[in-house]
């Protein structure tokens, strides 16, 4: 940001003017603050304000608020190690201002609380920006503030700025009547239970996350499928459940579960879960945010598989069966179309601390924690939280391990009976809305009877099938797989249709609860998903023949040099030749708009050259820089993925700068390509968009996310 914008910038400062009436309710809402956590024994430290306001920052595309407070101390803020916000309460004195306590957690065992009072949809000036070649002009924009960026100033002008996570009481007390509930009945039904009087109480926890740490999960791969309907198959109560809560995501088939879902486990953790089995002093579980129902039977019969018997299976147990039974027997939509029942817990971090906390509550036997996880955020924050724990000495040591996410082997037909299924079982449901205004809420399967399955289909050592794939991405296909094809008079021969076409337009006419599309939304077909430079034929062809065999050869060395417990990642997700599209925007750049953001026009030719390749990654595989001649102006070197892992593709994306680059073996010196400026495409809905459903107060409060449990 230049000189100037940073001036209009600072002449934005909103501050809030604070009088006395505010004064008063400020006061008053602190002072019932501090005598509640007093009351359930922990203590803070109240700390006032001089002022505050909102500071907006243009550094990225979309405005957002940083939150300004003048602490009334001379406290170092740099000390300060992390920083917590309540949920917001609204000031009553004023139209759009609301009031939260911020917690300000120290290498001290008594955290700091700090009142803020703030205005809620702030509007301000947005300072002229150039964007690649667009200048786009100065605009006024109402500020976002979601109160995760803080700007701390004392009494001496020193100055810290954090990110905040959300404000989670780590009391016992504090867990609700619902969720306690809960909690306890799962504990109770645990194996453990059942054996306890049998056993020495446990003085040590080893937590096991299940998805990616202890098994490989499948997910949606990013080089099949366009990602608005990744967006959708994840997002609850959009086409079904969402992915993490629906059945279908962990039923990888009849002849996967035969074999004992033998390939999808990491071994290395498989060996550690069995080495705290053996310890009668170490309770072992399993947390996870999947829920109870469907998948606590699943995943028992798939540890036990492995001989692996928890001593806790700790899935989320909301909703309860009696709330599911309930939930799924009654059919009516007068109230909603949710497949799922309404949640207790607000989210899955949430979940596992109250998890925690009731464990250490039933046994306070326990002092020592060990946790494996395979979300590095999700380590930070565990670690965080244990050691407030171990501050007000609910525990003496913990370690939050990271695990490195494998994925499974890329069964790209799987991942299309699946998601057929779900787009089906979903149009059913839209069907039965219309005709009776009724819901199917029950647990879905699928029918693997009813899958058409061929040998040559399941292996993603297939070259016919990769090929396919490959084709689909240049748009060069007329389906993805071969064997599921259709065409329809009423669109063109892309498309890809997984469900009956019904004549009756009555019968499918438009809903509003999940889509405003007519009865083609469930069509799937390949969609544009990026802008690249798309290699010809022979170009790609000559490429791989100069330089697969020495990427295999390169990441199968790399990959043999991880210490591993046997040879099991051989038979987890392996890297695949793609090599054939330069990537240049991460969106579609409509043609009419390609020459002001791009320069270049859609359609235009280039020739290109290998200047440099990257060191190869188990995941990330080996990628090229190529130099595009022929265009105006010069170009820098772009990035061209030669050979990676499919759940990896979108990682690549501004990955360029992390990698390892070296110079191209001397067979490349003459060899050069022709690319043509287009699209990469991916299969998705073309017409879909999902409506809210009607929901009730209290599920707006319980926030739906998108992301992995």
């Amino acid at each position: 940001m230049d000189k100037a914008a940073q001036e209009q910038v600072a002449d934005q400062v909103d501050q809030v003017d604070v009088d006395q009436t505010a004064k008063a309710w400020i006061q008053e809402q602190m002072d019932t603050e501090v005598n509640r956590i007093r009351t359930v024994g922990t203590s803070v430290i109240p700390v006032g304000i001089k002022n505050c306001g909102i500071l907006p920052n243009f550094d990225q595309r979309k405005a957002r608020a940083i939150n300004r407070i003048e602490l009334d101390t001379n406290f170092n803020v740099n000390k300060v190690e992390q920083v917590m916000v309540s949920a917001p309460v609204e000031y009553p004195h004023k139209e759009n201002f609301f009031f939260v306590h911020v917690v300000l957690v120290t290498s001290s065992p008594i955290p700091l609380l700090v009142p803020y009072l703030y205005q809620a949809g702030l509007k301000v000036t947005q300072p002229e920006r150039v964007d690649g070649d667009r200048k786009i002009p100065s605009k006024e924009v109402v500020l976002k503030n979601d109160l995760k960026e803080f700007l701390f100033i004392n009494k001496q002008g020193i100055r810290g700025r954090f990110s905040i996570h959300e404000y989670h009481d780590f009391a016992y007390n504090e867990i609700t009547v619902e969720e306690k509930a809960l909690l306890q009945q799962q504990f109770d039904a645990s194996p453990y239970c059942q054996q306890k009087n049998s056993r020495p109480l446990p003085t040590k926890l080893a937590v096991f996350d299940y998805d990616s740490t202890l098994f490989l999960s499948p997910s949606l791969s990013p080089s099949l499928w366009h990602s608005k309907l990744v967006n959708a198959l994840t997002d609850e109560d959009g086409i079904g459940p969402g992915w993490w809560k629906d059945r279908r995501s962990l039923d990888l088939g009849p002849e996967v579960a035969a074999d004992g879902w033998r390939g999808y486990w990491n071994e290395d953790m498989v060996s550690q879960a069995r080495d705290c089995l053996k310890d009668k002093n170490t309770l072992t579980v399993i947390l996870t945010g999947r829920r109870a129902i469907p998948f606590q039977p699943m995943i028992e019969a798939m540890t036990a598989a492995q001989g692996l018997a928890f001593d806790l299976y700790g899935l989320r147990p909301d909703p309860s069966v009696d709330t599911q039974q309930d939930h799924t027997s009654n059919t009516s939509s007068k109230h909603h179309t949710l497949y799922g029942a309404p949640s207790v817990f607000r989210n899955t971090l949430d979940f596992k601390s109250a998890f925690l906390l009731n464990l250490l509550h039933n046994l306070p036997s326990i002092r020592d924690i060990t946790m494996w996880d395979d979300r590095a955020h999700h380590v930070k924050r565990f670690t965080d939280y244990l050691d407030r724990l171990k501050r007000i000495d609910l525990i003496d040591k913990l370690a939050v391990l990271y695990v490195p996410p494998i994925r499974p082997r890329f069964r790209p037909m799987w991942e299309h009976a699946v998601v057929a299924d779900m787009l089906t079982r979903h149009h059913d449901n839209v069907k039965l809305f219309h005709k009776t205004q009724q819901w199917n809420r029950a647990v879905q399967s699928v029918n693997w009877d009813m899958v058409e399955r061929k040998e040559h289909e399941k292996d993603e050592k297939n070259e016919k099938l990769l090929d396919e794939l490959v084709a689909l991405q240049a748009n060069s296909s007329t389906a993805f797989p071969p064997a599921i094809t259709a065409v329809s008079p009423r669109n063109n021969a892309n498309s890809t249709h997984l469900l009956p076409l019904s004549n009756n337009n009555d019968e499918m006419a438009t809903t509003t609860i999940h889509t405003h599309a007519t009865h083609m939304h469930m069509n799937l077909r390949p969609m544009a998903s990026a802008t690249v430079f798309q290699l010809d034929d022979a170009s790609m062809q000559s490429l791989r023949n100069l330089l697969e065999p020495i990427c295999r050869d390169w990441i199968a060395k790399k990959t043999a040099s991880i210490p591993q417990e046997g040879n099991w990642r051989e038979k987890a997700e392996q890297a695949i030749w793609y090599g054939h599209q330069v990537f240049v925007h991460d969106a579609p750049i409509e043609p009419r708009h390609a020459k002001g953001t791009l320069g270049i026009k859609i359609g235009t030719n280039a020739k290109l050259t290998v200047t440099h390749l990257s060191a190869p990654h188990p995941e990330h595989g080996v990628s090229a820089l190529v130099k595009l001649h022929g265009l105006e102006p010069d170009r820098r070197p772009m990035l061209l993925p030669l050979m990676y892992c499919p759940s990896a593709e979108d990682a690549l994306w501004g990955a360029q700068h992390k990698m390892k680059w070296q110079r191209p073996p001397q067979t490349l010196d003459n060899w050069h390509g022709h690319a043509t400026l287009t699209y990469s495409y991916r299969l998705g809905l073309e017409s879909y968009r999902r409506a809210l459903p009607k929901i009730t107060y209290k599920q707006k409060n319980n926030s739906r996310k998108r992301h992995r449990p």
